[in-house]
């Protein structure tokens, strides 16, 4: 069986036990592998505050697959997502983040934005990673970990 067919059948399995029937499919460009999951469903549940329990389903579902299958994914490299809750949180941190630098760029003052699990504050690192005027670093601890955005 193709990889990306385990992985619709895994995640299809894990949702079925779960007790969210969906549809899943599967989109892969050069950099990172989405599990897209589609359903009607209340999907709250699964999605949690902050998108906390989604992250952690897609930890448990990468440590299945690797299990299973052998399959390992970089960090970024895999998405699990569910009625596009990840693709548009991601879209909204890359608008925050260049929102931000242009206010950093413009008012020369540094900014801090609100704590965000690792995932986030790597989104808003590499979207930055090129911007001129601005350099981000990542400061706190645990749970409070927050970027911020210096002028350069």
């Amino acid at each position: 069986m193709a990889r990306n067919e385990t992985i619709i059948e895994i995640a299809s399995d894990f949702l079925r036990r779960l007790g969210y029937p969906a549809e899943v499919s599967i989109e892969e460009d050069k950099d990172r592998l989405r599990v897209a999951i589609t359903s009607s469903e209340d999907v709250g549940m699964l999605i949690g505050k902050n998108g906390e329990t989604l992250r952690a389903l897609q930890h448990i579902l990468l440590l299945v697959i690797s299990k299973k299958e052998g399959l390992y994914f970089s960090p970024g490299s895999f998405m699990f997502d569910v009625n596009d809750y990840q693709r548009e949180r991601e879209n909204y941190l890359i608008a925050l983040a260049k929102n931000t630098a242009f206010e950093v760029r413009d008012t020369h003052r540094s900014k801090e934005l609100t704590p965000m699990p690792p995932a986030e504050r790597r989104i808003i690192h590499l979207t930055l990673s090129g911007e001129r005027g601005v350099e981000t670093e990542s400061v706190g601890e645990r749970s409070h970990r927050r970027v911020v955005v210096r002028p350069v």
